[in-house]
């Protein structure tokens, strides 16, 4: 679970999703938190929009993974890259 605020959570987001894409900045965890230090603040309001837009790219990111690795699977199905790829002469 992914802890906003008091009254703002989100559960069940796969952890593969909030991580995506690998090797680069994960798009769910852009961070709105506050910041410490010498010069402190209370960081960004989310408002009921950003939640919605939040879920829906929670949503896109999942599809994104699903579609990825079925298509992966179909390459390996017909030879492996490039090879799934090469037209018969």
């Amino acid at each position: 679970m992914k802890i906003i605020n008091g009254l703002h959570w989100f559960m069940d987001v796969p952890k593969a999703t909030r991580e995506f894409p690998p090797r680069r900045y994960p798009v769910c965890w852009r961070c709105r938190t506050g910041k410490g230090g010498q010069k402190p603040h209370p960081g960004r309001v989310l408002t009921d929009e950003d939640f919605l837009h939040y879920r829906r790219v929670v949503v896109a990111l999942t599809e994104t993974r699903r579609l990825m690795a079925e298509t992966d699977k179909v390459i390996e199905k017909h030879g492996g890259w490039p090879g799934a790829f090469k037209v018969a002469d």
